[in-house]
């Protein structure tokens, strides 16, 4: 899934038991309808994004609240307990972010990544690909 819209949080790194980074944020998107032939602003949707590892880190550092971004990702949702009430979260974990370069201009520079472009892509069964909160 994708969405296009604006960071609306302030993004801060933060890292698991296991020191695995991820930042957590939220973006709303606006939506749109047609009244007597012009386009109008309807609302907006709020999505809830985590993204983890390197992403995170990449985020955190280049985009701030504010910043119109594209996010690609997969929806993922988890049922919990709170003082014995069921409860039910849903998010985007994301796979890419970056600004949306309609609305923003953006310097890019590339990461000395020589040692992780060595290793092979994570698979999906691999369990250092898997969400370090579901260990």
């Amino acid at each position: 899934m994708e969405i296009i819209g604006n960071i609306v949080t302030d993004l801060k790194l933060e890292h698991t038991d296991k020191d695995v980074p991820y930042v957590k944020f939220r973006v709303a998107q606006d939506t749109f309808k047609t009244v007597d032939g012009e386009r109008k602003q309807a609302s907006s949707v709020f999505f809830n994004v985590t993204a983890w590892r390197a992403l995170a880190e990449g985020i955190t550092n280049a985009l701030s609240k504010g910043n119109p971004v594209v996010v690609v990702g997969h929806w993922d949702a988890s049922d919990y307990k709170v003082d014995g009430e069921d409860r039910h979260a849903q998010w985007i974990v994301a796979d890419a972010v970056g600004p949306d370069l309609r609305r923003i201009d953006a310097t890019v520079t590339r990461r000395n990544s020589s040692k992780k472009a060595a290793q092979p892509p994570a698979k999906e069964n691999d369990p250092q690909a898997q969400d370090p909160f579901e260990e």
